[in-house]
């Protein structure tokens, strides 16, 4: 079934492998690749898309980006990755706790080499963040900097370890110990070993459309899986620029990640953290114009790296 709006799109086909992308004039935003798994040729491959779920892939990491004019102008980046490849894995990463037992949970750091630290060759941001309870009007007014301590929202788990609980209002995406996906709070013994958690509510459970009646339209990341967990698809939606991307509603977040062939999808912090990061030719950067043109440090990420 096909939801309206979601018809329309010209694609956009890179090529060969592009070195810094959209951005290569904005200063800090590609780092070249050197070292660790992403140097033993783990890059993503650009396709003339769009593929579903259960399509033909030719390499475990794919990358195409569509414009669509419809319901209203949209630039959207996809990244599928076979999960049941034994070339590659899905895992999260989530800052160092810069307190011990303190209220903070984690810090801000760039994207790019955080990712790159963590041996992802492909990365998205994942779990919102927020300033920590006791913070002060003037803190508050710094915004978001590097090095800044913040606290998270929703489960999250890097490598095994559990940084942040399970809240019942959050809805993970999880990857237990053979890589495969799961959507939904982890059943009653299961023990993920790579965990992030949505923001704003679900968009997509069980193959359904969820609608909050919310219209409000901003950039957004999205990750979905099949019904297997054996195929992932991230999604980074531009928005808040009239006239060339101007972002999704939740409910369009559904039916996008429906229409792609997800069963169960969430929604993770969106707005200026949205960003999408590939290595092509050796360099990371990020896929089209963030919002702000600059990259928000983060504390979290879903990576993809080599085995």
């Amino acid at each position: 079934m096909k939801y309206a709006g979601f018809i329309k799109y010209t694609n956009l086909w890179r090529a060969g492998a592009v070195a810094c992308l959209a951005v290569a004039s904005l200063p800090g935003y590609c780092i070249s690749a050197s070292g660790g798994k992403a140097e033993a040729a783990k890059e993503v491959v650009f396709v003339n898309g769009p593929l579903k779920l259960g399509d033909a892939m030719p390499a475990p990491v794919v990358y195409w980006e569509e414009v669509r004019t419809e319901p209203r102008p949209l630039r959207l980046h996809f990244m599928l990755v076979d999960l049941a490849s034994p070339k590659v894995e899905a895992a999260v990463a989530v800052s160092d706790d810069p307190d011990g037992d303190g209220p903070a949970v984690a810090m801000l750091r760039r994207p790019i080499e955080f990712a790159k630290e963590n041996d992802f060759f492909a990365a998205v941001n994942a779990n919102a963040f927020m300033h920590l309870l006791d913070a002060t009007e003037e803190e508050k007014k710094r915004g978001w900097y590097i090095g800044k301590h913040v606290r998270l929202f929703g489960l999250a788990v890097d490598d095994g370890e559990q940084r942040n609980g399970h809240d019942d209002r959050r809805r993970p995406i999880w990857f237990d110990g053979g890589g495969l996906a799961r959507v939904g709070k982890p059943e009653d013994g299961a023990d993920p070993e790579q965990a992030a958690a949505d923001w704003e509510g679900p968009i997509l459970v069980t193959g359904g459309v969820v609608d909050d009646g919310n219209t409000n339209k901003h950039p957004r990341t999205l990750a979905g899986t099949d019904a297997k967990g054996e195929r992932l698809l991230l999604v980074v939606a531009e928005g808040r620029k009239k006239g060339y991307s101007e972002g999704l509603t939740l409910k369009e977040c559904g039916g996008l990640m429906l229409e792609s062939g997800c069963t169960e999808a969430v929604n993770f912090d969106g707005g200026g953290s949205s960003v999408m990061l590939v290595t092509t030719n050796g360099v990371m950067s990020a896929v089209g114009s963030p919002q702000g043109r600059y990259l928000r440090p983060l504390p979290v990420m879903i990576g993809i790296r080599g085995m």
